[in-house]
């Protein structure tokens, strides 16, 4: 039962409401009858429950019916976006490329005349090589032909004027060394000037005076030892002081130009991006250390 005037539940068999005071008419107990739900206020416990039960499962219905039809329009393509149904793709993001290194200097070639003339040097360097080599190997010989014929030598000295038809008495080992020596300074006097038959172009200069000042060094380090046996006969000690010291500076007076010119040619080549193909050797210490 409920009030009829603010719908509030009445307790059974109650005069008047608990809410708003309304007396409340009591009919007969038979004629009441069962009691008939209200068609408004508030329902009861177990009407409420379930009609929020029903409630419930339609409005969910609702809810998975919507979401169906979306993903039904998703799939056709109706927003513009086709559905990819495949599994996703990892993609790899790899570095960035290095930035392009700036062009490297061209090559700038070596000029022809220097070139050429480059390859005149070695020829000459060759032969210098070579002389060096041969008269080397010819001083060995002499010096045991020397010791072979002891006190026989003047009678096959070749350089003794003095008695054409008869053997010098007076000829010694000495002198024979010094016609010997005389015998190699031609040799080198030649190749110095097959060297200076080819002008150098004005960048191989410095290259072209250190080589020259080496070769012309040669000959006169030749005539030094021949000034030098002159005195063995006289004064042997003084003789041998004096070829030691001409040992010690033949680097200073002829090694070291052909050193110089070897470095001069190295930078030449270095400048126009060139291998060097060939080296400049020294005379001087080789000469007494092989053949003297």
């Amino acid at each position: 039962m409920f009030c009829p005037r603010c719908g509030a539940p009445l307790t059974p068999g109650a005069a008047f409401c608990s809410r708003c005071g309304q007396a409340i008419a009591q009919a007969p107990a038979e004629a009441r009858g069962p009691v008939a739900a209200p068609t408004t206020g508030v329902a009861t416990g177990a009407a409420a429950a379930t009609r929020a039960k029903k409630m419930a499962i339609g409005g969910g219905g609702a809810i998975l019916g919507v979401l169906a039809l979306l993903a039904l329009l998703w799939k056709s393509g109706i927003f513009g976006v086709q559905a990819d149904n495949t599994a996703p793709v990892l993609i790899k993001h790899e570095q960035a490329p290095p930035p392009a290194l700036a062009k490297t200097a061209e090559v700038v070639k070596m000029p022809d005349d220097i070139h050429d003339w480059l390859k005149h040097l070695e020829k000459i360097e060759d032969e210098k090589k070579e002389l060096l080599r041969k008269q080397i190997a010819d001083l060995k010989v002499f010096e045991e032909m020397i010791g072979a014929l002891g006190s026989g030598i003047g009678s096959v000295n070749p350089y003794d004027q003095t008695n054409d038809d008869q053997s010098s008495p007076n000829s010694g080992p000495a002198d024979l060394t010094k016609g010997k020596f005389e015998d190699l300074r031609p040799q080198w006097e030649a190749l110095l000037q097959e060297y200076q038959s080819v002008p150098p172009p004005e960048e191989c200069k410095p290259i072209a005076d250190s080589y020259e000042t080496g070769l012309e060094s040669v000959p006169d380090m030749i005539g030094e030892v021949n000034n030098v046996l002159n005195q063995v006969n006289s004064d042997p000690s003084s003789a041998l002081k004096e070829m030691n010291e001409m040992q010690n500076k033949s680097y200073a007076t002829v090694d070291k130009p052909f050193a110089e010119a070897d470095e001069d040619v190295q930078a030449i080549c270095d400048k126009y991006q060139t291998p060097k193909w060939f080296n400049i050797g020294d005379v001087g210490e080789t000469m007494f250390s092989k053949g003297m």
